[in-house]
């Protein structure tokens, strides 16, 4: 239940990869975002109120408002959006608050669980929306090119 990737982030993530594709200090519009990213309205304006509170988005209002990237696509990775949404990523209790483990001296599974938990954010920080957008452009041209 603690690890499962929610709807936020997931919503977020897409949202920051809409405004990477496009050329650096484009906008677009909450409706564009929306639509090209399936993302419900209530959802996307909570997530982007939660973006733009983190400084990695900027919004503008008006008619030729709409929303900006502000921060590198390079230097923002999957486990600094998940912080951003939810809260630092623990994928097990016995992490979180080991002295309340009855076996705590000598468990041979804590030592797993936080190798794993390493090995898991080392993947999250590797995987930065400047990345993922180029992955995402790349797809889209494969597609075109099949239909």
């Amino acid at each position: 239940e603690m690890m499962r990737i929610n709807r936020r982030v997931d919503y977020a993530i897409r949202v920051l990869i809409a405004l990477a594709k496009q050329p650096p200090g484009a906008r677009l519009s909450t409706r564009t975002i929306q639509k090209t990213m399936l993302i419900p309205k209530a959802f996307l304006l909570r997530i982007i109120a939660q973006l733009s509170k983190a400084k990695l988005i900027d919004t503008f209002p008006g008619p030729n408002g709409g929303v900006q990237l502000i921060r590198d696509p390079r230097d923002i990775n999957i486990r600094l959006i998940w912080e951003v949404m939810e809260r630092p990523l623990v994928i097990s209790e016995c992490l979180e608050s080991p002295e309340e483990c009855p076996l705590n001296v000598g468990c041979p599974v804590n030592a797993r669980w936080a190798r794993i938990q390493a090995l898991v954010l080392q993947e999250m920080e590797n995987a930065t929306i400047a990345e993922l957008a180029d992955e995402a452009r790349h797809l889209e041209r494969i597609g075109a090119v099949l239909v």
